[in-house]
């Protein structure tokens, strides 16, 4: 199993493992839910540090990538890429369709963390009305575009939020920052390649 290895920058990434009476459960109705939004500052002052260790991360590569997964196994990525299209079916990087959100998020048992990849409004606005009746243990939000993150974890308060600058060929330090915090994310993705020191440093500051 290839594995993409990229850099997480995380607040807050706590594990959270509920299971139900008969094992793992999917969800519970969200206004059982405390409303965590209220974290993200614009000033400087008081603007979440971004901090962590390195994560590896998987992105499924075809539509068999999730069942090579060795759940139990020591040497299990801590996340997961599920990137969504319109109908929330969950994409391989070679297009493939691998399966619903709902059930790949059911076969990860909750061993991996699923992070859940936004590209469009659309999909934002399939995804909220889905599943803002539900909690979703230990979820994570994606997106390359600051507006569909933000719309996102404005719905949803209790996932966490990821801004996806690993597509930027350098890194402007000052705004990733801005962005993050506009966009409510508690952790920026990097390319490998821009991960030096000094912007992990800042980042960290």
């Amino acid at each position: 199993m290839k594995r993409s290895i990229n850099l997480f920058l995380v607040i807050l990434l706590a594990i959270v493992t509920v299971m139900s009476a008969n094992g793992a459960s999917f969800g519970v109705k969200a206004d059982e839910i405390v409303d965590y939004s209220k974290f993200a500052y614009t000033t400087p002052a008081k603007r979440n540090k971004l901090y962590g260790a390195p994560t590896v991360v998987y992105r499924p590569e075809n539509k068999n990538s999730i069942d090579e997964i060795e759940l139990y196994s020591d040497e299990r990525p801590s996340n997961v890429i599920l990137s969504l299209d319109e109908n929330l079916d969950v994409l391989a990087e070679n297009g493939e369709k691998i399966g619903s959100f709902e059930a790949v998020w059911k076969k990860l048992k909750t061993r991996v963390i699923p992070i859940a990849e936004i590209k469009t409004q659309n999909i934002a606005e399939a995804f909220v009305s889905k599943f803002s009746s539900y909690y979703v243990y230990d979820l994570t939000i994606m997106s390359a575009d600051q507006s569909v993150l933000l719309y996102v974890r404005k719905q949803l308060p209790y996932t966490r939020g990821i801004l996806d600058c690993s597509g930027e060929k350098s890194v402007n330090k000052p705004v990733i920052v801005k962005n993050s915090t506009v966009a409510m994310a508690t952790i920026v993705l990097i390319s490998a390649e821009n991960a030096d020191l000094g912007t992990v440093a800042y980042l960290q500051s």
